[in-house]
């Protein structure tokens, strides 16, 4: 099972390890719950170095990059650098990269911020962006879980997906973590989203 996910997670870095070294892929899988990693059913996880591919593609179309089906990565891919880092409360330059699994509409990513006042900050500035608490510890969100409203579909906002169903969010130490559905954070919380490696 290990290998399964290392293998998918490897499909980007792989190419990029002269560059940038393992460090972000190593913090991402550290955010991984622990099920995820012990489970006997396989599971595919999907992992993309931001600040690598903004320096091997600048500006470039990325679309068969691994990683798309992520939220706020293809919305990423679909709009423009300025309108997306309005959407998303940041710019994708502050974004060292993206980890996600699961399958719509039960998805989860995990966004790696440079720091822990990134994440925090990145949570308090969605309340600009439509979001709210929903009675869970530091958890927000923007609607009601999975919900579709296609009059508020965009496909470069990566809190919303392509059918304007919201997504929830909660920051943990330099991670933001990013659900479909709110009752899904306290159990990735308790099965292990660890405070990511030291650098």
């Amino acid at each position: 099972m290990r290998h399964s996910i290392f293998a998918a997670a490897l499909l980007l870095p792989a190419s990029q390890s002269l560059a940038d070294g393992v460090t972000p892929l190593r913090e991402a899988l550290d955010g991984l719950p622990e099920v995820i990693l012990t489970n006997p059913a396989p599971e595919l996880a999907f992992f993309v170095n931001v600040t690598a591919m903004n320096t091997l593609a600048p500006g470039k179309s990325t679309r068969a990059w691994p990683g798309a089906f992520m939220r706020p990565f293809e919305a990423a891919l679909e709009s423009d650098a300025q309108a997306w880092a309005e959407k998303a409360g940041l710019p994708l330059d502050d974004v060292r990269f993206f980890a996600g699994f699961g399958q719509a509409p039960y998805d989860v990513v995990l966004w790696g911020l440079k720091d822990e006042a990134a994440a925090s900050g990145l949570i308090a500035g969605l309340a600009d962006r439509g979001f709210a608490p929903v009675g869970l510890p530091g958890v927000v969100g923007n609607g009601e879980p999975l919900s579709q409203d296609l009059a508020k579909a965009d496909p470069g906002d990566p809190w919303l997906s392509r059918v304007g169903a919201p997504r929830f969010a909660v920051a943990q130490a330099d991670l933001v973590i990013s659900t479909t559905t709110p009752e899904a954070m306290p159990v990735l919380l308790a099965e292990g989203i660890r405070p990511p490696t030291t650098r």
